[in-house]
């Protein structure tokens, strides 16, 4: 997280321990149901949490991260996010924020106290409510979506969604003739508008479903 110390060792420690579970115990998974791997992603999550609690306690710091993670079983996609990092469905021409951000500003917005173009400029934008590391049990959003041959999955962190609007991630990531195109531009689109945080990007397309 952004204006937090160790927040790249925080991050790590995520991606780490969620990798490591998912080689370890996603490959002997054999027709669970939808409840059981909402449970599993749950559980991955938790673990990813204790990790950056650990280290946070240990070096007396307030690392965290944000969080925004997928993962494919057939049709279903299984989905997880913390903080303002955010999952988009591109479908037909169209983009639908499937996550809603654990910010100030969104609370605002959920609460009708400010409108949401209010939002993408008001000076508590940044405030996280949710995030990694902060509380021994983690507060998180996990939903599923059903997938159809030619949807995008976009998965960011706010280094991109603050620097450019839905239409223009729409435009940009359905006009690329592939998801590696997809990334690469919009990173250089959130640049070209100010670049002012890290950017995170993975674009997923659904051949079959």
């Amino acid at each position: 997280m952004g204006g937090h110390t160790r927040g790249e060792l925080a991050s790590s420690l995520t991606v780490q321990t969620i990798l490591q579970k998912a080689a370890s115990e996603l490959t002997s998974f054999n027709n669970l149901s939808k409840e059981e791997y909402i449970s599993w992603l749950k559980q991955t999550i938790q673990a990813a949490n204790q990790a950056v609690y650990d280290a946070r306690k240990k070096e007396d710091s307030d690392m965290g991260s944000t969080l925004v993670c997928a993962f494919l079983i057939g049709n279903q996609a299984y989905l997880a996010h913390l903080g303002d990092s955010r999952v988009y469905l591109l479908r037909d021409k169209s983009i639908h924020q499937l996550s809603t951000d654990h910010t100030l500003v969104q609370q605002l917005v959920s609460t009708g106290q400010i409108s949401p173009d209010e939002a993408r400029l008001h000076p508590q934008r940044n405030v996280i409510l949710h995030c990694l590391g902060e509380k021994l049990k983690v507060e998180l959003d996990v939903y599923t979506q059903d997938l159809l041959p030619a949807d995008r999955l976009l998965l960011c962190s706010d280094g991109l969604s603050g620097m450019l609007d839905d239409m223009q991630i729409q435009i940009i990531t359905q006009q690329s003739p592939s998801p590696q195109v997809a990334c690469e531009y919009l990173v250089d689109s959130a640049n070209l508008a100010g670049g002012f945080d890290n950017i995170s990007i993975i674009v997923v397309e659904v051949i079959l479903a």
